[in-house]
This record gives structure tokens, C-alpha cells and sequence, in this order.
């Protein structure tokens, strides 16, 4: 049988993810984002303020397509920052005003054309051409108590967001498109608080 084998990352960042080659990224704070082509054993800044980077994000404001796009969420200029080259050289997109969010929670980038910005809050910024233009949309089913936990987007435009709670019982999954966003349906879970989501090779939604 394949031997399961752990190594640890020498790495005092948060560490993000990974690209498809193996290069491992982690957060730099105001230090911008940090990448190891050795497992771990180096790191360089590869978007920083020596890169030209001025801002910040937080750990999950970052995300690589399947294309191998890496993107990364500016709190600081409502912008997503992105490279095409491994972290060599970046480019970014116009900036968001679709949405009036002053904090971002996370970010879904299932292709090229595709990204999604979310808060906590319910508010959601799209793009369907890779940043040229942006739509939002806030989840009006939400109650002051509840926050969205988790959302999910695959390359066909399906949304599912994952609501948690501190009073109310308006939680589990809820489904919806990018091309009919304004609808929503509960799929999931109703009245159980739902913290992460996840797609696993087959497509399908795991929740915890």
C-alpha cells in the first residue's frame, strides 16, 4: 500500500495554497504574498511594496483557477491583483463598485473570466470577463444575526453560499446562479449552521 507521508512547511505566514506545479504561496500581511518553488524550504516576496504592491488582504481573499490564474483581493483598493506567470509579474483589474464593502471575506476564481468577491455581510461582486466589468448583488434573506460563512462557485456559474448564525435559524446552503443571482433556493442544511464548504473532484458540495 502508498505510504502516507506528511512533511512540515518551514513557513511563520499563514500558509494560502498551492499551484498546480507545486509552487506553495502563504501571506505576508502588509508584506504582500509569499512563494516557495523548494516545498517550502525558501520564500520570496513576489507582491509586495518592492513589487510595486500597496495594500492588503486577508487569508482568504486568495485563489488560483484551474488555469493557474493567481488572484488576490485588495482590502485597501477594492481591486483583484492577478498573475498569469506564477507570481512573476502581476496585473489588476478596474476596481469593484458594484458593492459598497469595506471588508472582504473571501474570493472564487473557477476560471479565467470568472471571479467572485463575498463579505460576510451577504454583499457579492462578479465579474464575468475576467475584471473588465463587475456586478453585485447583497443576499436580502439575511437577518442581523447571520453572516455568510462560505461561498462556492463552479465554472458553470452556480453559486452556493453557507450561512451561520448567532440568534436566527435562517442557515444551511443556499444555490443560485451568476446569470439569475437575484433568486435563491435553500438546498441544505436548513437551521443548521454551516461553517466551510468545499468542491471535491467529482464537483460535488462537502460542508461542515
Amino acid at each position: 500500500a502508498q505510504e502516507n507521508i506528511w512533511k512540515p512547511i518551514n513557513c511563520n505566514s499563514p500558509l494560502l495554497g498551492a499551484a498546480s506545479n507545486g509552487d506553495l504561496y502563504a501571506m505576508g500581511g502588509y508584506s504582500g504574498l509569499l512563494r516557495s518553488q523548494d516545498e517550502g524550504e525558501t520564500w520570496q516576496v513576489v507582491l509586495g511594496y518592492e513589487t510595486g504592491f500597496s495594500g492588503y488582504f486577508n487569508q482568504h481573499c486568495f485563489a488560483v483557477s484551474p488555469e493557474g490564474r493567481i488572484c488576490v483581493f485588495n482590502d485597501n483598493q477594492q481591486t483583484v491583483v492577478y498573475s498569469d506567470d506564477g507570481g512573476d509579474t502581476w496585473q489588476q483589474t478596474p476596481s469593484i463598485s458594484s458593492c459598497a464593502m469595506p471588508d472582504k471575506a473571501g474570493l472564487c476564481v473557477p476560471t479565467n473570466d470568472i471571479m467572485v468577491v463575498w463579505a460576510e455581510n451577504g454583499e457579492i461582486s462578479y465579474t464575468l470577463d475576467g475584471g473588465v466589468t463587475w456586478e453585485g448583488w447583497i443576499l436580502d434573506f439575511l437577518e442581523n444575526s447571520e453572516s455568510v460563512s462560505d461561498l462556492l462557485v463552479n465554472e458553470n456559474g452556480d453559486v452556493y453560499v453557507s450561512v451561520a448564525y448567532y440568534i436566527m435559524n435562517i442557515v444551511g446552503i443556499y444555490h443560485s446562479t451568476l446569470s439569475d443571482i437575484q433568486n435563491w433556493e435553500l438546498v441544505a442544511f436548513e437551521g443548521i449552521s454551516i461553517k466551510d464548504m468545499a468542491f471535491d473532484p467529482e464537483g460535488n458540495v462537502v460542508a461542515c
